[in-house]
């Protein structure tokens, strides 16, 4: 099972003190930090309460000295019990006059001291959890400091995961490939992907999982046209192929991937289509080692698919990407991304063919979508997904 508290709490503090030491080489005197995953990282702080958006909550990480929560005076308490952070400051909230805008000025104020640049949540995949009016006000009143990206810092730490990270993305994992596996025992022509999904839900934190964040279910005649819709009522029929794609959650850590089912013997052409995308996949775990890139992994991927165009033209941008903390992180398997891979990333492979392209509207064109996760070790990589059968697995009608 995951670590005790107190070793936790180690890691966290090991995170903040690298990271003064990069603030400073860079010349900033303070990371500025808003959302969930990265307060969550560096501090421990762990609460439903970050689906209420009525109540912000900060972080300010001073190049030197102790670091700075500042949170809603009625979730102190958070702070206190699930956080190694001693300086917590808090207001009455909500407050729109001044909803801690004035407690993080002054925090910023006195870590800045000489310097006079501040890092924050600002590059490509980021988020200020914030008002964007609050942030406005923040630069306008520090007006001789200047706000730079932080965020790439941020992720060079968080896309290689230790040792207890990788262990809770694992418990979500088991817990979803195995739900995922005993589908087909359960699921039925004439049911819907709604009732489907309840199932499987409930059934993956039987399992183990704590959560079940994001499951899109998506069904049609030969194909399916996209892997982002949620499961609707419509009940499943012969001939229909469905996908389920699933990330589950333990102790705030994803898994991702998804599953292709058929309803009936499938058409030869559904069949084909499941081998290229199950056999591009195999190439991927087989070649994915320390020191290639991600687009060289795209590459491979691509060659299996029928090559470069046919990869592109599922116009997905990737062929999977880095998770953890968050659902989809950086960097991408990309044509253009070239990342290095290394030693103990966490990665989804995610290959897409196109069975029927778009006659105008896109919810006619039909796809197929396959997915597994990794972890690159030091030779090679692990499956940390259970394997998806090389058949594709049939619904009985």
């Amino acid at each position: 099972m995951p670590e005790s508290t107190h070793t936790r709490f180690a890691e966290h503090k090991a995170r903040t003190c690298r990271l003064q030491a990069d603030l400073l080489a860079l010349g900033c005197g303070a990371l500025f930090v808003t959302s969930e995953d990265n307060i969550q990282y560096l501090t421990g702080f762990k609460s439903p309460v970050w689906n209420n958006l009525t109540r912000p909550h900060y972080l300010i990480v001073p190049a030197k000295g102790e670091p700075i929560l500042i949170s809603p005076a009625n979730y102190a308490v958070i702070a206190e019990q699930t956080t190694w952070i001693t300086d917590v400051r808090t207001w009455v909230s909500p407050n729109p006059e001044d909803d801690g805008v004035s407690l993080v000025v002054d925090a910023l104020r006195s870590s800045t001291d000489a310097m006079k640049k501040i890092a924050a949540e600002l590059g490509p995949q980021s988020r200020l959890t914030m008002p964007a009016g609050d942030f406005l006000r923040i630069q306008k009143m520090l007006q001789r400091v200047e706000f730079v990206d932080g965020h790439a810092l941020l992720m060079s730490y968080r896309v290689v995961k230790s040792a207890s990270e990788i262990e809770r993305i694992q418990v979500a994992a088991t817990a979803a490939s195995r739900a995922l596996n005993e589908l087909p025992t359960i699921a039925r022509s004439g049911q819907s992907l709604y009732d489907l999904a309840q199932a499987l839900k409930m059934r993956i934190i039987e399992l183990g999982a704590q959560d079940v964040p994001y499951m899109v279910g998506v069904s049609g005649q030969g194909g399916y046209p996209c892997v982002n819709l949620a499961p609707d009522h419509r009940p499943l029929r012969s001939g229909d192929v469905f996908v389920f794609d699933v990330a589950a959650r333990y102790d705030g850590y994803y898994c991702d991937f998804d599953r292709d089912y058929a309803v009936g013997a499938p058409s030869v052409e559904v069949r084909s289509a499941y081998r290229r995308l199950w056999e591009a996949t195999e190439a991927a775990i087989d070649a994915v080692k320390p020191g290639l890139r991600m687009s060289d992994i795209w590459q491979v991927m691509a060659k299996e698919l029928g090559g470069v165009q046919q990869a592109r033209s599922a116009k997905v941008g990737r062929l999977g990407h880095s998770i953890g903390l968050r659902l989809c992180e950086e960097p991408s398997i990309g044509e253009a991304d070239h990342t290095v891979i290394r030693a103990n990333m966490v990665l989804t492979l995610e290959p897409s063919l196109v069975l029927k392209p778009s006659s105008g509207r896109q919810a006619d064109r039909r796809i197929m979508v396959h997915e597994e996760n990794i972890l690159v070790t030091e030779t090679g990589c692990r499956l940390m997904s259970l394997r998806t059968p090389k058949e594709m697995p049939i619904i009985q009608e």
